[in-house]
């Protein structure tokens, strides 16, 4: 894949079913595709989901950048993210928003020894913070 990215298909959009809330149990109403992506690429901080060998969950926060529609994070082999995803590749991130619930985004991680061309990537700097190309995805 060092030449480029596989084309990705539209995500499932899924409501959660917890019938005692009030929530439709139809897709009417929810937002589109680019409302989430659009949130993703804004944000600073994701939370990334893995699991443990012994199948326990592990989360942590992560400093990430949304691009081509898929989550990029540095992570050396020996992180416990790194070491889970070795093992199981599947991946939930989520981020908060502020009077607007949450995002969350499931799917396979996969590893890049070298990143594949993604043209300019929309780096920013938080408020206070300092991120460089060294510290990218």
């Amino acid at each position: 894949m060092s030449e480029g990215l596989q084309p990705l298909g539209q995500p499932a959009i899924e409501r959660p079913s917890v019938h005692t809330y009030g929530i439709p149990e139809t897709l009417e109403g929810t937002l589109p595709w680019s409302w989430a992506e659009a949130r993703l690429a804004a944000a600073e901080t994701y939370w990334v989901a893995t699991s443990r060998p012994d199948g326990r969950p592990h989360a942590m926060p992560i400093w990430a950048a949304w691009c081509a529609s898929r989550i990029w994070f540095e992570g050396g082999r020996l992180t416990r993210r790194a070491r889970n995803l070795d093992g199981n590749p599947a991946i939930s991130v989520g981020i908060e928003l502020p009077n607007d619930g949450a995002v969350i985004v499931e799917g396979t991680a996969v590893r890049f020894d070298e990143p594949p061309h993604l043209g300019t990537m929309p780096w920013t700097r938080p408020a206070g913070r300092s991120r460089t190309a060294e510290s990218g995805p």
